[in-house]
């Protein structure tokens, strides 16, 4: 059976919000408020037809009578799904009957029974006969519909029968709620499933097989629910552009585009409106970057073949994500310019201050750190503040420890003047390199000697056409080898003379060496056996044309070597600054998301081989004594992360718009990994992202997170500090997976069914009450809902060796550093009550096999 996390059982709501929440005494104290007002504005009806604005049904013979009643709901798993509540009153007797109730009326079961039935007790009365008790007297569940559910077995639109998550309802009243539902919901008979919601449920089911089978109650788990889902929102909104595919290897798309995504990609455009065919959960990279820029955002699968889409591809559309599903419809180019311009901001200049020009230590860091080091690593730094009490009560590290390289040094090296290098052509000779990556040296080289070789095949009839060198060759060295039989004449184009001493080249009338003067040159001869040699000593003031001239068939080969100036634009010098600069000030960069990605591809390239400067190679080389005091040889992984002005911000969180890497121990300084992340600033993502905004790109600074790193991780994972379903209620989203499988981007994975896109655990952990006392905290249990769990089958070449990715004692201590996160963060931030940090975690690796510990990598305030 799979490990679980074991909940005590009572659990009370003031009439059961849905059968997903939790809550807090606070909410209680609104509830009770909520339901006071409502005796006041409620007319109490008891029609059980299904004419407009009825109180409840008794029966629902139509989907009409369901949605009649319905009210959207955000569930784990699903958002924004309708649901229809019911209370089964007299749940213990011979003669119980059931209401569907109007649940946009009556958002809880109370508020129903005592308005919309006339029951007299109180709330306390309520509770304490409709949940937690095996001999109860009334029963109250959900029923949600699964619109978007389709199975192989041709099972499509599923309705769930569900109870609040913590009510350990026996396997009997199970029975009975269930068939009395069939019984009265006429139209979906064969369509109604038992979902137990929790892990108290599914214990209760696993313990009781035989029961619900011989019950002939039809139940479906939490995999195969949303296994079969071919549609889920992540994020709702409208967005005009050109709706295309975008299969991997495509043209980048531009933020003009609404996209159908055959893959989820790594690396994600600006873009107008998202659907993907592949599920994505809330946690993903392309949502994150979807809610932080109001992009809708979908799940469909096989949208390209979907009749909706299909006639629509490659047109100007509006695309809208609603409850009920996406809307696409025909658009016009002056509606998309016109939404464009809407929906981008005015100019923005991030913060930052440039005066702190060493690396820190985190230790010496916080939250206010950001604007010299970037949000990432500032709160890493805060991170240790807020954990530091669990870390000394678990006895081991749960934060990072390390350095942060401040913008001032990113700015510094992206200023330095740079000048080229001179590197061998493929005829070996010196030549401008065409690259301003070194730092300018003012005794770097003025002048080159280079030679350039010519094959000649000159005859009697066939002579070779002259060769002209321009006025100011410096000491020119002229060498013919297989010389015999050709004749050398040169001319002074310049002053119109024919250079006569030496005679001309020829075998019969030169000796074996002479030297002679032209215009102050000095010039000399030599012949040895085949090869004639000319040199002249000095400048020359005029343009020489040189003919070689044949007796007979000759193949031979004349090298003239001279000394060059340099050309003028060797000498210029240009940052890294100039240098993007006058790459965005191109006018196809400008017109064209290719060029632009191209482009940036090329100058990151430049950016990481820059060469720095000695004192910045010493300030860095200094951060790794931190792990390895001895110095070289070096024997630490040092994981490095990018930390800008503009990401990890209240806001904009900037997900997946840089990069990270890892420097190994024998991968020489660790500026060249520093580098690296210092040109992730410049990925064609972040630049469309600030592009967008109309962020200043020359105002932005790359900070680097320097932590050490621990090798193969056994889990990591994201969650969220808040219940996202229903942020009324305490609890926090989950997601993690095995080993260092990515949770945010979805990579392929082979499993026994062949490859598959992998899923990682998802659940929900909410805060609910449990018991007849809200007000006695012993009364307030965490469930642990499973929407999905991994399909991972193997890591590191080794079976799993968990049931689920996390162990019940590391997620009790994951949900306590959630909420000490929480508690921390949201002064800090002067969060309001839908504050929440978005955060990073892992367990890490250990060299003996034994089981890691958890550590959180990353904080940041999550974007609703």
């Amino acid at each position: 059976m799979r490990s679980r996390l074991h909940l005590a059982l009572p659990l009370l709501c003031a009439g059961m919000m849905s059968a997903a929440q939790g809550s807090n005494l606070t909410s209680l104290d609104k509830l009770s408020q909520n339901i006071t007002s409502q005796k006041q504005d409620t007319i109490s009806t008891t029609v059980n037809d299904s004419e407009s604005g009825a109180d409840y049904f008794l029966t629902l013979a139509s989907r009409t009578d369901f949605e009649a009643l319905a009210a959207r709901s955000d569930q784990p798993g699903a958002q924004s799904i309708r649901e229809v509540k019911y209370l089964i009153m007299d749940v213990n007797t011979d003669n119980p009957k059931l209401y569907f109730f109007n649940t946009e009326r009556y958002p809880y079961h109370y508020a129903f029974a005592s308005e919309g039935l006339g029951y007299s007790g109180t709330l306390s009365e309520f509770n304490s006969t409709t949940y937690f008790h095996d001999d109860r007297a009334h029963l109250a569940g959900s029923i949600l519909a699964h619109d978007h559910y389709s199975s192989e077995a041709g099972v499509d639109g599923l309705y769930t029968v569900q109870f609040w998550p913590v009510d350990p309802v026996t396997p009997e009243l199970t029975d009975k709620a269930y068939k009395m539902i069939a019984e009265q919901m006429t139209f979906a008979r064969d369509q109604i499933r038992y979902y137990p919601a929790s892990d108290v449920q599914l214990d209760i089911y696993d313990n009781n097989l035989a029961f619900f089978e011989s019950a002939e109650v039809p139940v479906i788990k939490s995999e195969q629910l949303f296994a079969n889902i071919d549609f889920s929102i992540l994020n709702q909104g409208q967005g005009y552009g050109r709706l295309r595919v975008i299969n991997p290897g495509d043209p980048v798309p531009s933020v003009s585009d609404v996209v159908i995504y055959t893959y989820i990609p790594n690396d994600l455009a600006h873009v107008a409106g998202i659907i993907t065919d592949s599920p994505q959960t809330p946690l993903s990279h392309i949502n994150l970057k979807a809610k932080q820029n109001n992009t809708p955002n979908a799940y469909m699968r096989d949208a390209v073949n979907d009749p909706q889409v299909a006639p629509l591809i490659g047109e100007l559309v509006k695309y809208e994500v609603t409850g009920d599903g996406i809307v696409l419809t025909a658009a016009t180019q002056d509606e998309v310019d016109t939404w464009l311009e809407s929906v981008r901001p005015d100019p923005q200049t991030p913060l930052s201050d440039l005066t702190v020009t060493e690396p820190a230590l985190l230790s010496e860091l916080g939250n206010g750190d950001w604007v010299r080091f970037g949000a990432k690593a500032a709160n890493v730094a805060e991170l240790a503040n807020a954990l530091k009490d669990l870390e000394s009560e678990y006895g081991h590290q749960m934060v990072p420890r390390g350095y942060a390289v401040p913008f001032s040094m990113y700015n510094e090296y992206m200023s330095l003047p740079r000048c080229q290098e001179l590197e061998e052509d493929d005829f070996g000779n010196l030549v401008p390199d065409g690259k301003y990556r070194a730092l300018c040296d003012e005794d770097r080289a003025t002048t080159v000697r280079n030679t350039d070789s010519s094959a000649l095949s000159v005859s009697l009839l066939d002579q070779a056409e002259p060769i002209t060198l321009a006025a100011g060759s410096q000491d020119m060295e002229l060498v013919l080898d297989n010389a015999n039989g050709l004749v050398l004449f040169m001319r002074d184009v310049t002053n119109d003379r024919w250079l006569l001493n030496p005679l001309p080249f020829t075998d019969a009338v030169l000796s074996a060496s002479g030297s002679s003067e032209y215009r102050e040159l000095a010039v000399n001869y030599l012949r040895e056996n085949d090869k004639k040699t000319v040199t002249f000593s000095g400048n020359t003031d005029f343009e020489l044309e040189i003919f070689v001239l044949a007796l007979w068939q000759v193949e031979a080969n004349l090298a003239i070597t001279q000394t060059k100036d340099l050309p003028e634009d060797y000498f210029v010098e240009r940052s890294y600054y100039q240098q993007i600069a006058d790459i965005m000030a191109d006018e196809n960069f400008q017109a064209s998301p290719d060029v632009r990605d191209a482009k940036l591809d090329d100058f990151r390239k430049e950016v990481k081989k820059g060469e720095v400067t000695a004192q910045m190679h010493e300030k860095l080389e200094a951060m790794r004594l931190f792990w390895d005091p001895q110095g070289a040889p070096f024997s630490k992984n040092i994981r490095l992360r990018s930390s800008t002005n503009n990401e990890d911000l209240a806001g904009f969180n900037g997900a997946g718009l840089y990069e990270s890497n890892t420097h190994k121990p024998d991968e020489g300084d660790i500026a060249d990994s520093v580098k690296k992340v210092w040109a992730s600033l410049w990925t064609h993502r972040a630049f469309e992202e600030r592009r967008f905004y109309r962020i200043d790109h020359f105002k932005t600074y790359m900070g680097v997170l320097v932590h050490e790193s621990y090798g193969d991780e056994q889990a990591n994972g994201v969650a969220v500090t808040k219940n996202i379903y229903d942020a009324n209620w305490e609890g926090y989203y989950v997601n993690v997976q095995y080993g260092e499988i990515s949770v945010t981007n979805p990579e392929p994975i082979i499993t026994s069914e062949g490859e598959v896109s992998s899923v990682p655990d998802e659940f929900l952990l909410a805060h609910l009450l449990a018991g007849d006392d809200p007000y006695n905290p012993d009364h307030w249990w965490w469930a642990q809902q499973y929407i999905r769990h991994s399909n991972v089958e193997t890591v590191y070449d080794q079976p799993v060796m968990t049931e689920n990715v996390l162990t019940e004692a590391e997620t009790v201590q994951l949900r306590r550093a959630m909420q000490a996160i929480q508690g921390h963060f949201k002064p800090v931030y002067d969060g309001d009550r839908s504050f929440a940090m978005d955060i990073e975690f892992k367990i890490t690796a250990t060299d003996d096999g034994s089981r890691g510990h958890l550590e959180v990598k990353q904080a940041r305030p999550w974007i609703d």
